[in-house]
């Protein structure tokens, strides 16, 4: 069998077939394309600013239990070709400042440890992030996503303080899970809340856009969290079909010319007797919806 496998002073090196690895794969900058990959226990990949690709449509990584995949330089990445899948049972590390992983296509599914060391960054384009039991997110660096946070059904996520920041483009936070955040969460340009609960005591900001928060959803501004629409001076809006509960800070900001706003098809109901606009002026909870124009539709 093969004990230690690099790919060096090549572009590509296609195997067509599927690997079993329980040693160690370094890819040292280049390309690694097979058919399907499982990393069991004790396996080591090290994407060393390489790219692991799917050959086959809909293909699978199988990071197992004990598994370890390491993006130890920037511009490290995962081609999930076709739909295809990255199971994380194990641990995937983005080891150090100015380190990334980039996962293109198909669905992340996270039942392990992903650690994103400060200054690294865990990009996810075209795919679906998907948290299961026993997934977690560590580290103090980043995660983006241009396309899907999944919370799987029966999943309590919870984003402590000191945890990567989420960072959402055109992104969408779903699944039949609860979503608490003590850490930061943005969310840009298009986007929608869809999980069955969302609690923030962090940090969440909606900015430049229009999202929507969707029917059913328990939203709760908890105490210690900061929610606001339109950060960074910027315009936008968060239209809700679901109620808002808010016992923390809630702030809609202004470009000097406009407010941002909330569009309320529920109740928004204010228990901590502070809620902000981009003056800061303590409203309170009549004043807040007149001056803060908050809608109801």
């Amino acid at each position: 069998g093969i004990r230690d496998y690099k790919v060096t002073g090549v572009q590509t090196c296609a195997l067509p077939i599927s690997i079993d690895n329980s040693v160690t794969i370094n890819l040292n900058d280049d390309q690694f394309d097979t058919a399907n990959i499982t990393n069991r226990s004790g396996g080591t990949l090290n994407l060393d600013g390489g790219t692991l690709s799917q050959i086959n449509t809909s293909g699978l990584v199988d990071n197992q239990a004990g598994g370890v995949i390491n993006a130890n330089s920037p511009q490290s990445s995962i081609n999930l070709t076709g739909g295809g899948t990255l199971a994380n049972a194990g641990q995937i590390n983005v080891t150090g400042f100015g380190d990334s992983l980039t996962v293109f296509d198909g669905e992340l599914q996270n039942s392990g440890g992903i650690d994103i060391a400060f200054g690294a960054s865990l990009d996810i384009q075209g795919g679906t992030l998907t948290m299961l039991t026993g997934g977690t997110l560590t580290g103090t660096g980043s995660v983006t996503l241009a396309s899907e946070f999944n919370v799987g059904a029966g999943v309590n996520f919870t984003l402590a303080n000191g945890d990567p920041s989420l960072e959402f483009t055109n992104a969408d936070i779903v699944g039949a899970g609860t979503f608490t955040n003590d850490s930061a969460v943005t969310l840009s340009t298009t986007g929608t809340i869809g999980v069955s609960e969302f609690s923030n005591i962090g940090n969440v900001n909606f900015e430049p856009g229009t999202f929507n928060l969707d029917a059913g959803v328990n939203f709760t501004n908890d105490t210690g969290g900061t929610l606001t629409i339109g950060g960074n001076a910027d315009i936008a809006r968060l239209d809700a079909a679901s109620g808002i509960v808010n016992n923390g800070v809630f702030q809609l900001t202004g470009d000097g010319t406009a407010t941002s706003q909330l569009g309320l098809a529920d109740t928004f109901t204010n228990s901590a007797g502070r809620s902000e606009e981009h003056t800061s002026e303590l409203q309170s909870p009549c004043n807040l919806v007149c001056r803060l124009l908050l809608e109801k539709k």
